[in-house]
């Protein structure tokens, strides 16, 4: 199915609203039912894998075709678990210790462990702007974590622990299926 540029767009908003309005949905629910992360995340994966079960099904496609080669399998687990499963369970566990807001910060470091990783791979170093990037990027974690102050840690060693966990699952999530998408 190819979008237009402008459903293009509409779809990239619509995924922001829709996902930072969870992290928020998910601390109310925290701080207000005392739900368990792991309660809504189970409720998240079950209703999304059926909904996309069900999509895959109304385009005709085959949803056993993944199974029949072992290396897909291996990816398709690794991603599930150490991927999806890690960065759903970290956020959401980190915005119940902390806040959404924290928990987004903290895993959002993951683009640069893709940086690393890819600059990694290629075997090369880093330019000025990619290192300067990664550097913002972790002081805004230092900054959020401390509020610049070197001998103080304003939000937990578990939230912290907590966040650092999703954005290492979150690298994961995104280098994982490289090969599956091709």
């Amino acid at each position: 199915m190819q979008l237009t540029f402008n459903q293009g767009v509409a779809a990239v908003i619509a995924s922001g609203i829709l996902w930072g309005s969870s992290g928020v949905v998910g601390q109310y629910l925290f701080a207000t039912y005392h739900a368990d992360p792991s309660w809504l995340i189970e409720i998240r994966q079950v209703l999304a894998g059926s909904l996309f079960l069900l999509y895959l099904l109304a385009r005709g496609q085959s949803i056993t075709a993944i199974w029949k080669d072992k290396q897909d399998v291996r990816d398709l687990l690794g991603f599930a678990f150490l991927g999806l499963l890690g960065a759903q369970y970290g956020y959401y566990l980190t915005v119940s210790i902390a806040n959404a807001a924290t928990a987004c910060v903290l895993q959002y470091t993951a683009p640069v462990l893709v940086f690393l990783w890819g600059v990694w791979k290629a075997r090369r170093w880093p330019i000025g702007r990619e290192v300067l990037a990664c550097v913002l990027a972790l002081l805004g974690v230092f900054l959020i974590s401390t509020h610049g102050r070197l001998d103080t840690l304003v939000i937990s060693e578990r939230a912290l622990c907590w966040g650092a966990i999703s954005a290492v699952a979150l690298a994961v999530y995104t280098i994982i299926p490289v090969r599956l998408m091709k």
